[in-house]
């Protein structure tokens, strides 16, 4: 059963029990039917595949949230020792990452909206392609002077 389906039979009164089963890999939920059905909860991708909640307290919450405020615990395939660690990225460490990147790219476009000001401005001095590669040669040479002769 979809999530619809469970929130259409909660709504028109047709849930006889819910069942919150521990499993090996998590918690699913178990619909009874007053018409004597036991459905499980799906998830949205696959009708064939049971909704597997980690932590029981989302599955409280959503049961919660449709009404269903009773129901039994079925706990003899769960043991809290199988059950799969999620790890969470480190949030702190992306948040930082992404707002150095967004400080960069303020930076950066900052530089390039400069540039193009100073490239439009009638003052703008522009040299040469051999007047640019001359000076350039002549840099290099400085600098490969410097490195040769400490």
């Amino acid at each position: 059963m979809n999530l619809e389906k469970l929130k259409t039979i909660a709504k028109e009164g047709a849930v006889a029990n819910v069942f919150l089963t521990g499993e090996v890999n998590g918690f699913i939920i178990t619909i009874a039917t007053k018409s004597g059905e036991e459905e499980t909860l799906t998830t949205a991708r696959n009708p064939n595949e049971p909704r597997v909640f980690a932590n029981p307290v989302i599955a409280f919450s959503l049961l919660n949230e449709l009404g269903l405020s009773n129901g039994s615990f079925r706990l003899n395939h769960w043991n809290k020792e199988t059950q799969p660690t999620r790890t969470r990225l480190d949030r702190k460490k992306a948040l930082k990452e992404t707002h150095q990147k967004a400080e960069y790219n303020r930076w950066f476009e900052n530089e390039v909206k400069l540039s193009l000001q100073e490239a439009d401005s009638p003052k703008s001095e522009w040299g040469s392609n051999e007047e640019v590669r001359l000076q350039m040669e002549q840099e290099r040479q400085k600098i490969l002077s410097r490195i040769n002769n400490p």
